[in-house]
């Protein structure tokens, strides 16, 4: 066995040290670091290796319960302990790095995460590296150096504007300042700046001075209240989260080469919204926006060729009116005015939605489609059936139905509802249900008034506790008295209980541990030590010979 593991590692060791450096850019820094003492080749090709990574270095040098700490808890808690294992690893970053340098090759990656005591104190070193690795040809830069202070914000050097080798720039917790000469990222494409100073006009000429540029992340960046893109004629996709102490006031993008854009504000409140110049754009997110209807319907009628659209704690919207052929995937979340959803999309294959009330809809969606409903509070009783129908209604065919629905009473007056009922339920694809906040006679009453509405051969239960196993085995008793029924032989459109012919337990899977279970005599009280699961049901239903008599 000992000889079968050589000889493998020896045909590994004759590949060509390329191949080897992919191979080992799959591994950890840790990982990558351990090869070295394999033979003296080996010890050569990590040393060759051109993805220098700091960021795991870091935590293990002042440790991993402190590597993502404030400055403040840093230096009460350690003090000048903490700055002893910031210099051990400050001295190896350097004379590794230096060590890569005299070996003359091209440096893919450089990342360090550095969260410096002061950056007044580190920047020499900074400004050493990052020459350095420029110098040296660097694809991609990861610089993440949070600091302590805002007055200790480390200062990205301009020598940073030159690099025109870097394609990937990630920038962390430092300050970018306008530069003494012109910006020249000639291959840069993917830019991302978190938690960075830049104001407004040192964004519009960064965005200017890359040519190549094809995706631009600001997560919590400040310093500007107006964003305005222009000229980056290779710029694909924009997300932008707001910084809790800045306000943006307005956006204006003109960009036809623009396909995706993503706005999250902190809260909700009024932005300027300028996309018209970016008709080629087919993804659209925005969090916390408050567009009047009007402006909302203004926005979107400029995208033709829109796909995905997502809306979340838009709080002045009444009405979503949509009429987009190209429409794939529509989100709405958590918009708590809302009161109707109008939308001619043929081509939508997911509707998701999620708020406590269920507005009126009028939607033309052609194909088979899924829909997800979350938070939905069922308080209202045989009124909320009512307008679960009247909502899921304009289906012609839901190939997957996921409701997460919280439901709370014991006892549902679903007299007058079922009394009203002249047809038989409508089928689904599948269907996946997660009930909270009820017990098992709350669970069963509500079966009892969504059955009578629509049903499922594939039925998937997420079962969190005992009264969920209690309601997978309702299910099981009632397929198997299904003769003894005589709950509501009078009625010409019975229950659900007169339908259900067989029952199956088809998957049991964990939530924890994915472990899957695929005997179908399991007992399910034997895995109460697996909870929380996912069950999924095959029922058995006989409405066609029904439908042909009603």
């Amino acid at each position: 066995m000992a000889e079968t593991i050589t000889d493998s590692m020896d045909r590994i060791s004759e590949l060509p040290t390329f191949i080897i450096h992919h191979i080992m850019s799959y591994l950890s820094e840790k990982e990558a670091a351990r090869t070295s003492i394999l033979s003296k080749k080996w010890h050569c090709v990590h040393a060759s290796f051109p993805i220098l990574d700091f960021h795991e270095y870091y935590a293990y040098f002042v440790g991993k319960d402190l590597a993502s700490r404030s400055m403040a808890e840093y230096q009460s808690r350690l003090g000048k302990k903490f700055q002893r294992h910031l210099i051990k690893f400050v001295k190896f970053v350097d004379a590794s790095l230096l060590r890569f340098c005299k070996l003359g090759f091209s440096l893919q990656r450089f990342g360090l995460l550095a969260c410096l005591l002061e950056a007044e104190q580190s920047s020499f070193f900074l400004d050493k590296w990052i020459g350095l690795v420029i110098k040296n040809g660097v694809k991609e830069l990861d610089l993440d150096v949070p600091p302590g202070h805002v007055e200790w914000m480390y200062t990205l050097p301009e020598i940073v504007f030159l690099a025109k080798s870097l394609t990937i720039l990630k920038l962390g917790g430092c300050k970018l300042e306008h530069p003494s000469g012109t910006i020249r990222f000639h291959s840069l494409e993917s830019l991302t700046l978190r938690d960075v100073h830049i104001n407004e006009d040192m964004l519009q000429k960064l965005t200017i001075g890359c040519p190549l540029l094809q995706d631009l992340f600001l997560f919590d960046c400040w310093g500007f209240r107006r964003i305005d893109v222009y000229k980056a004629c290779k710029l694909k996709i924009i997300e932008i989260e707001e910084h809790s102490h800045d306000t943006i006031q307005s956006v204006k993008i003109d960009l036809p080469s623009l396909q995706g854009f993503r706005l999250r504000l902190k809260r909700p409140k009024l932005c300027t919204i300028d996309l018209v110049g970016c008709p080629n754009l087919n993804d659209l997110s925005l969090v916390c926006v408050n567009l009047m209807d009007q402006e909302f319907h203004c926005l979107i009628s400029n995208f033709p060729f829109l796909e995905n659209l997502s809306l979340s704690y838009c709080l002045l919207l009444n009405r979503v009116s949509i009429s987009n052929y190209q429409l794939k995937i529509l989100r709405v979340s958590d918009c708590r005015n809302l009161k109707a959803i109008d939308v001619d999309s043929p081509n939508l294959v997911l509707f998701r939605y999620s708020n406590d009330s269920i507005p009126t809809i009028s939607m033309n969606a052609l194909s088979t489609w899924k829909v997800c409903l979350e938070k939905i509070n069922a308080d209202a009783h045989t009124l909320w059936f009512l307008k679960i129908k009247e909502f899921l209604g304009f289906a012609n065919q839901i190939k997957d139905l996921e409701l997460y629905v919280e439901w709370d009473e014991d006892s549902v007056g679903l007299n007058e509802f079922k009394n009203g009922l002249t047809s038989l339920p409508c089928e689904v694809g599948n269907l996946c249900l997660h009930l909270t906040r009820g017990s098992f006679s709350s669970r069963l009453a509500w079966l009892d008034g969504f059955f009578r509405l629509y049903y499922s051969r594939n039925f998937v239960v997420a079962v969190m506790n005992e009264a969920d196993i209690k309601f997978i085995e309702l299910l099981h008793e009632e397929a198997r008295n299904k003769d003894n029924i005589r709950c509501c032989n009078s009625h010409p459109i019975k229950c659900w209980r007169h339908y259900l012919k067989d029952f199956k337990i088809v998957k049991i899977v964990s939530l924890l541990t994915s472990k899957g279970y695929t005997n179908p005599s399991i007992n399910i009280y034997d895995l109460m030590g697996e909870l929380p699961f996912k069950i999924t049901l095959h029922l058995d239903w006989c409405f066609s010979k029904s439908l042909d008599k009603v």
